[in-house]
């Protein structure tokens, strides 16, 4: 079974798991190279400030080196290495190298004002880097038109300079970034997981509180109504429509309800007057006036019974299915047929000429839907009155049927939304012997059964009933 739990757990996880081990890869490279760039950087400095030192004038070049102002280059603390080279020969070196035993560092021939590094083990034995350039000497400025006077057009001779300095720190920084990197890379995804895991169990909480409420929720409770104690935007729509879906099932409870108690009080009476028959029968035997009347009697009462528990087994036998509809219904010619069988002048059946009311349905549930509609349409309409029955085309793939009458009672909105309740009578007393409330009941189910659909609504003093249908293919 899937888990919304861990499903969030572990794709949070993972993804925000891999983003800041990404991020931290690609910082831990950036800054590896940022510092190894800056290192190189200050040995290409100073190389530029040892090579400005580098002076030529008519007597010759000078190196103008001051060892108290770079300490660097004298000193025993991690000491620092140059050499200058005269053509190939040595002109000048730091006093560092005089302190080691490989006092002279290695010559490298390059193209002139080109810049060399390299990585290189420095004199003392300490790994490091070496940097070399080759260029031309300045003159000062006030000295360039003697030198230039004397020096005629003779090659001026280039310089090398070597400056070497030890990468340790420049290591040890790098391996300590990459430690914390490392650390941080071990750590992150436990720490990630952990607040994860703590905010979706948070976030999940109200779903467990809605689960707990839902698992407490029977039909018996005073309050039937769903609500969270702390409103949750994402919820809210399950919230909203668990209440609709609470009112509509109790609704339909209450309906059922409703409907067993009428069946049993429809059942009930006809039972109770054959029991009453019956016990007469028996107690004056041979009565031939209580014989004529007795057999009617008990079958208009076994007839009845019958029709309520075929309307019945209609309903249920049709509910919640979809009938074949394959059979292609001129609609127009059927309520002629079912006007003609109700042998009555006061149907007016309305329908625009040269039009075919053609549909692809189904034969039976057309004929007892519109056979219900205006048998009931009759019995409940004033005497004398004209029910009107009017054909039409909705669209292109729909079609309707009108039928409209004055009632003989009057009638409520509420009444209109019970009309296809079954075993619904507006006589609440049920003094009627011919109706049972069943007739709409099954209409609506049959036309539902078929893809249809039925309405009714009030219009002054018409009930008007609106039966659309779907024309097929």
């Amino acid at each position: 079974m899937r888990s919304i739990y861990k499903t969030l757990t572990r794709r949070l996880s993972l993804a925000i798991s891999v983003l800041v081990i990404s991020v931290l890869i690609i910082a831990d490279v950036a800054v590896d190279g940022w510092i190894e760039n800056q290192f190189n950087k200050s040995m290409l400095e100073k190389v530029g400030m040892l090579e400005t030192l580098v002076k030529e004038d008519a007597e010759g070049v000078e190196f103008d080196f001051a060892g108290e102002f770079m300490p660097e280059f004298e000193g025993t603390g991690d000491p620092e290495y140059f050499q200058l080279w005269r053509n190939s020969e040595i002109f000048e070196k730091s006093d560092t190298l005089s302190l080691v035993s490989e006092n002279s560092l290695l010559f490298v021939d390059l193209p002139l004002d080109t810049f060399h590094l390299e990585d290189y083990t420095l004199p003392d034995g300490r790994t490091g880097r070496i940097a070399y350039i080759r260029f031309i000497p300045q003159i000062d400025s006030d000295k360039r038109a003697d030198f230039y006077q004397q020096q005629g057009d003779t090659p001026r001779n280039t310089m090398t300079l070597a400056y070497a300095a030890s990468t340790e720190e420049l290591y040890y920084a790098l391996w300590l970034i990459d430690g914390s990197f490392i650390l941080a890379l071990i750590l992150v995804p436990l720490i990630i997981r952990f607040t994860v895991k703590n905010t979706v169990t948070y976030a999940l909480n109200p779903l467990s509180e809605l689960n707990s409420k839902i698992s407490r929720l029977n039909f018996g409770s005073e309050n039937l109504s769903l609500s969270l104690d702390r409103s949750v935007e994402e919820l809210q729509p399950i919230v909203n429509s668990i209440n609709r879906f609470i009112i509509e099932n109790l609704r339909l409870y209450e309906q059922q309800k409703r409907l067993t108690s009428d069946i049993a009080h429809e059942l009930k009476t006809p039972v109770t007057e054959l029991t009453t028959l019956a016990e007469i029968a028996l107690r004056f035997p041979g009565d031939e006036l209580l014989e004529a009347s007795f057999k009617p009697e008990v079958l208009s009462i076994a007839q009845r019974m019958k029709s309520i528990i075929s309307g019945i087994l209609t309903i249920h036998g049709y509910s919640g299915k979809q009938l074949d509809c394959s059979t292609v219904v001129n609609i127009q010619a059927l309520l002629e047929h079912i006007v003609r069988h109700q042998n009555t002048n006061r149907i007016e059946l309305i329908a625009e000429e040269g039009i075919a009311f053609e549909i692809t349905s189904n034969q039976f549930a057309l004929e007892s839907v519109f056979t219900n509609l205006l048998a009931n349409s009759l019995q409940h309409s004033k005497p004398q009155t004209t029910v009107k029955c009017r054909i039409e085309k909705h669209s292109h793939s729909a079609l309707q049927v009108h039928i409209s009458n004055i009632p003989a009672d009057d009638y409520s909105e509420k009444d209109l939304n019970q009309f296809f309740e079954p075993l619904w009578q507006k006589d609440a007393a049920r003094t009627s012997t011919e109706n049972f409330g069943l007739g709409l009941t099954i209409v609506s189910v049959l036309i539902k059964a078929i893809g249809g659909d039925i309405s009714v609504r009030l219009d002054d003093s018409f009930i008007h009933f609106c039966v659309q249908l779907p024309i097929g293919e």
